[in-house]
């Protein structure tokens, strides 16, 4: 008989220690995102409820059942998908926009 190659498992999972300056970076982090939660988070929350409310209740009464299914089925998910697709792309735009415009131009 040829014997099975058994793999071992790894060592088990321990969370490494971390440096005091962690924190700190952690909690300056957490400083700014309270300090602008109204521009950061309540946005991206109340925008896909507003795009339900205008065009799954407000256009989707005119719009028919497509296959059985209410338009507000089809549209629910679109919407989560965009607000996640909007909120990646500016987090990520935003700061290279500010640093491109908030040098200084070049003099002659």
């Amino acid at each position: 008989m040829t014997s099975v190659n058994i793999r071992k498992s790894p060592a088990p999972f321990s969370i490494p220690k971390l440096s005091y300056r962690v924190w700190h970076v952690w909690r300056r982090n957490f400083d700014v995102f309270m300090k602008t939660i109204r521009v950061n988070f309540l946005p991206s929350l109340l925008e896909p409820i507003l795009y339900l409310v205008a065009f799954g209740f407000g256009l989707g009464g005119f719009i028919p059942d497509i296959n059985g299914q209410p338009y507000i089925n089809f549209l629910a998910p679109a919407l989560v998908a965009i607000a996640v697709m909007n909120g990646r792309f500016l987090s990520a735009h935003l700061p290279l926009s500010c640093a491109c415009t908030s040098k200084k131009p070049s003099t002659p």
